[in-house]
């Protein structure tokens, strides 16, 4: 018997829980292997920023503490944070868009930040 799964669940299913493994030596599930197979890992970077005009309290202070430590040229200091993940996917548009609509519903708050998305890979694992 084999398991069908629409395109939405299929991102949220761990495949060695789909496949029995101990069955494609009879050919009963070739199609599913080969799914496994096409994934590849993608190596990506996200970099998350506050809009301007938003309050950047930490840039703020890192600012104004770099002129007494001899940085009195440094000017207009923003705070952000990098996230790097590993995203299993079939190409990188599809790993850039699971990563988009995680930092749309979680890793950014799109109101008052910005994001920019680095895809690299794929990569040997």
């Amino acid at each position: 018997m084999l398991t069908v799964i629409s395109d939405v669940e299929f991102w949220n299913v761990d495949l060695q829980q789909v496949i029995d493994f101990d069955r494609i030596e009879t050919g009963e599930l070739k199609i599913e292997a080969q799914i496994h197979k096409l994934l590849e890992l993608f190596a990506v970077a996200v970099d998350v920023m506050p809009k301007d005009g938003i309050s950047d309290p930490q840039g703020q202070t890192i600012e104004r503490a770099l002129p007494s430590l001899g940085f009195a040229d440094v000017h207009d200091v923003r705070v952000g944070k990098r996230i790097e993940l590993v995203v299993e996917a079939p190409d990188s548009g599809t790993a850039e868009a699971v990563v988009r609509a995680a930092c749309v519903r979680f890793l950014a708050n799109p109101v008052i930040e910005d994001f920019l998305i680095h895809v690299s890979g794929p990569e040997a694992g």
